[in-house]
């Protein structure tokens, strides 16, 4: 029978690289080598981010909830119609899927 080889040979022992002991890591990046004014800077800039995007997603609700009342209210008629396509599209989609699929 033939010896089995591994499909990723490792080099002999002599030819892996030594470690070095005496080298001291250059950067350090726990959160104590950041001074503290950076570090509130970017805590109070991404509490702020944070802020802005909550309260534009809830202006972007709000609007939308309005859009929708409004149409509700005046086109009624057209948002049956849109339901309708669109679940027409969907099941059509999922039909070729499940075609392709089985």
């Amino acid at each position: 029978m033939a010896e089995r080889v591994s499909a990723y040979p490792f080099p002999e022992p002599e030819s892996y690289p030594r470690p070095v002991d005496d080298v001291e890591p250059e950067i350090d990046f726990g959160i104590g080598s950041v001074p503290m004014s950076l570090y509130e800077q970017l805590s109070f800039r991404a509490g702020r981010t944070f802020r802005n995007a909550e309260s534009a997603t809830q202006t972007a609700i709000t609007r939308m909830k309005a859009v929708m009342i409004r149409v509700v209210e005046e086109r009624p008629i057209n948002l049956v119609v849109g339901v309708a396509i669109a679940t027409f599209i969907a099941g059509a989609g999922l039909r070729i899927w499940r075609s392709r699929h089985e």
